[in-house]
């Protein structure tokens, strides 16, 4: 693998950093690559945190790279390492790997305004910051039941989840989220099969690679371990680390889009190292891919889980998000989208004498030409996003169509707007997950094939969700994280 070699140990704000990377030991590596992408992160004592990227052509003729960047004003003094080496091949980028390299220890360096260390000394600030790292994710954490008394026994934890697609370790105070690397396996379910074909038809398949990679892909599994559990008993710090654990995958469906389950436990007793064992089974749906960060979901938990603990609004708020983001079902999906709303505006919209207007000023009338107000739910949700002062939403339906799902904004202000495009105002957004979500409480469905001879706004239910690619459910979605992340963010 490729080695890394700064120039320097200690480095001050507005210093080139000269970067070598070694291929000698791979100069395979370097056929058809267009471009060097280098991440530094800064090394705190929770984790690294991804401050700046950059990239550099890579050379054509020398096995050894040399990259310089200037260091952005914005760094502060500390810890800081190169990593997240990416090698770009082609010259559209069509394939991108990613690249350990050895020696890691050459890839930290020392940001200063006035100290400058060696490399003795910077291998020492690694080693006393490792120590504090090892000290941060190995705390203690104490069960209800244990706190207070003056004797209690310690345990290991280990949840083990499915759904979840983690691309790094996340490191928190007293446990660490580890992506595993692998999904199910459906041997057993081969098995299974074959018990039966065997039986009934006297053959049996042969276990297909590709099957079995994709069952794997699509089942992730990560194991949450709490290191130092302070409890009564197994039970207790079993059924602490458990709870705890639905908090987490509360916060992963709102950061990654899809919450996950757990499917196995273990518990170790320290002292005894007696170890207790338990399977569940779960099921999966999907998952978001890969942030730019590989510890943007530790942060998250870190800015949510205090939130989440002592809000019971953000608590509700954030475990109905998870339940509509999992579910399968269009129509049930869409009334717990809209019970989020509704709870929302109700919360934030007191006044029920308020009139609802288009953003031209006009006013929304009822289909006896009444002007709407606040004093219903629907106008009471509508008011709520329409201050939220949004922009339209353009989405591409067609090689040449569009449609502009308009806010507060004019849609025909939006830059995209032309003959091709139609526009969806907020009144029929909201007016058609309304009937989609009265349809599925009063009767267990929105039948969009029934809707012909029903009201207009019944049609015009119909008429955008068959809108292509999902367009209206995706554009509801993004109303419904942003008025959760509002929420949440004011708390």
């Amino acid at each position: 693998m490729p080695g890394i070699l700064l120039n320097k140990a200690t480095y001050f704000v507005g210093d080139e950093i000269d970067i070598q990377i070694d291929f000698s030991d791979a100069p395979g590596l370097l056929e058809n690559v267009s471009n060097i992408q280098i991440d530094i992160f800064r090394v705190d004592i929770e984790r690294n945190n991804f401050v700046f990227g950059f990239g550099a052509t890579a050379p054509t003729e020398n096995i050894i790279a040399i990259i310089s960047q200037k260091l952005p004003a914005t760094f502060q003094t500390g810890l800081y390492v190169v990593s997240g080496i990416r090698l770009i091949y082609g010259e559209d980028g069509q394939e991108i790997r990613n690249i350990r390299v050895d020696d890691p220890r050459n890839r930290f360096f020392w940001l200063s305004d006035d100290e400058i260390l060696d490399e003795a000394d910077l291998h020492k600030k690694v080693s006393e910051l490792e120590n504090e790292r090892n000290r941060y994710v190995n705390a203690e954490i104490r069960t209800n039941a244990a706190t207070g008394r003056a004797h209690c026994e310690q345990f290991k934890v280990v949840i083990f989840g499915v759904g979840c697609l983690l691309h790094a370790p996340q490191l928190m105070e007293g446990y660490v989220l580890h992506p595993l690397g692998q999904g199910y396996s459906y041997d057993h379910m081969l098995e299974a099969v074959n018990t039966f074909m065997h039986g009934a038809y006297g053959i049996a398949l042969e276990k297909v690679d590709s099957i079995a990679s994709s069952f794997s892909s699509s089942t992730p599994l990560f194991a949450v371990e709490f290191n130092n559990i302070q409890a009564v008993d197994h039970l207790d710090a079993g059924a602490h680390c458990a709870h705890f654990a639905e908090n987490i995958f509360t916060i992963l469906a709102y950061d990654r889009g899809q919450r996950p389950r757990s499917f196995a436990s273990v518990m170790i007793n320290l002292q005894s190292e007696k170890i207790w064992q338990g399977f569940h089974f779960p099921g999966y749906k999907g998952n978001l891919v890969s942030d730019f960060n590989p510890a943007s979901t530790a942060n998250t938990l870190q800015r949510l889980l205090p939130k989440i603990e002592s809000s019971p609004w953000v608590d509700l708020i954030l475990r109905i998000y998870a339940d509509a983001k999992t579910e399968n079902n269009r129509d049930y999906a869409c009334l717990k989208f809209w019970q989020i709303l509704e709870m929302v505006a109700k919360k934030r919209v007191l006044d029920n004498s308020i009139e609802i207007a288009k953003p031209d000023g006009a006013p929304i009338m009822d289909a006896n030409g009444k002007i709407i107000s606040t004093r219903y739910a629907l106008g009471k949700v509508y008011k709520y996003l329409f201050d939220r002062e949004g922009g339209s939403t353009v989405f591409h339906i067609g090689e040449n169509d569009k449609v502009i799902f308009e806010a507060s904004e004019d849609a025909r202000n939006n830059p995209n707007f032309d003959q091709n495009t139609k526009v969806v105002s907020l009144w029929e957004t909201l007016s058609a997950l309304y009937e989609i979500r009265n349809a599925t409480a009063h009767s267990g469905k929105f039948d969009i094939d029934n809707t012909s001879g029903g009201t207009e706004r019944e049609r015009k239910a119909a008429e955008l969700l068959e809108l292509s690619h999902g367009t209206f459910i995706h554009h509801v979605e993004s109303i419904l994280m942003m008025t959760v992340s509002s929420e949440v963010n004011n708390a």
